[in-house]
């Protein structure tokens, strides 16, 4: 889960990457409150099942919230190997779902000890949310827009980044794609194509 909001001028996103998390956590409280998250006590994969032989199997929304899931990854952008660059691949390739990496993490420490910033946490709350607001019939972007963006008064679109697919919360013009591969997936589309 990225936000991606316009700034000036009006066709260039701003890709907000981790400065969206205050957003997601705000969903992640709305969606409690709408009784689609039962309780930040709940193990994350009651809402993502495809996660039970990950790390996160043991990990509760709040730790997850607090990244205390800890889940071996390393954030270090200059190591090629690192798991935040192969996460990365996986956010550009289409045919590769984010699940199927963080599927594959395991612990590094009992889940709620030791807080750590971890780029996964942050995708699986997203999956999270993804997941529960299902039951309202709106995806993620609709959601966002209802319960969130058109409340705040936004005056810009924001963008969803989900799994190489790229959903719009439409500010209050109501443009509206609801789901769309994002340029960076066509690009690698094409790639293969040729």
């Amino acid at each position: 889960f990225f936000l991606m909001i316009r700034r000036p001028p009006r066709s260039t996103p701003l890709y907000s990457s981790a400065a969206s998390d205050v957003y997601k956590r705000q969903l992640i409280g709305i969606a409690l409150n709408d009784k689609y998250i039962d309780s930040i006590d709940d193990l994350i994969t009651k809402y993502c099942p495809e996660l039970l032989e990950s790390g996160y199997k043991d990990v509760t929304i709040e730790q997850a919230l607090r990244m205390s899931s800890g889940i071996k990854f390393s954030e270090d952008y200059s190591d090629p190997d690192s798991e935040v660059n192969k996460l990365a691949e996986y956010i550009m390739d289409e045919d590769k779902p984010m699940a199927d990496f963080i599927s594959k993490l395991q612990n590094k420490e009992e889940p709620g000890t030791y807080p750590d910033y971890i780029s996964t946490d942050t995708q699986v709350l997203g999956m999270v949310l993804n997941s529960a607001i299902k039951k309202s019939g709106m995806n993620i972007a609709e959601y966002a827009s209802k319960k969130l963006w058109k409340p705040l008064g936004m005056e810009s679109d924001a963008f969803i980044f989900l799994d190489c697919l790229l959903y719009t919360s439409p500010s209050p013009r109501d443009r509206q794609k609801s789901r769309m591969p994002s340029s960076a997936c066509k690009k690698k589309r094409k790639k293969k194509k040729k």
